[in-house]
């Protein structure tokens, strides 16, 4: 099995996500203490990106194991010209 490697990766788009994420969950977690998790779609925050945040349970016991991100961010390369596109698992 042959990996590509792509050596010319900007690593500013990550760092940028993880401070957005890091600044909005923080500011909601001063805000909200022990009230957190049932803030955590909230719209409050928003910097750039939109976040869907939802409980995943267990399907049989019906106990929420974990939250997740439902909303994805995908980029299409398109033409040279780098677009975003938003895709829900729901969504097919």
């Amino acid at each position: 099995m042959k990996i590509e490697f792509y050596p010319r990766v900007d690593l500013k788009i990550p760092v940028f996500r993880g401070y957005e994420v890091f600044l909005r969950y923080a500011r909601l977690l001063l805000q909200y203490k022990k009230e957190l998790p049932s803030q955590l779609a909230s719209k409050q925050y928003k910097l750039f990106n939109d976040f869907d945040v939802q409980p995943v349970l267990n399907r049989s016991t019906l106990i929420m194991e974990y939250f997740e991100n439902k909303r994805l961010n995908f980029l299409r390369l398109k033409d040279g010209a780098l677009m975003g596109v938003n895709w829900r698992p729901d969504q097919g």
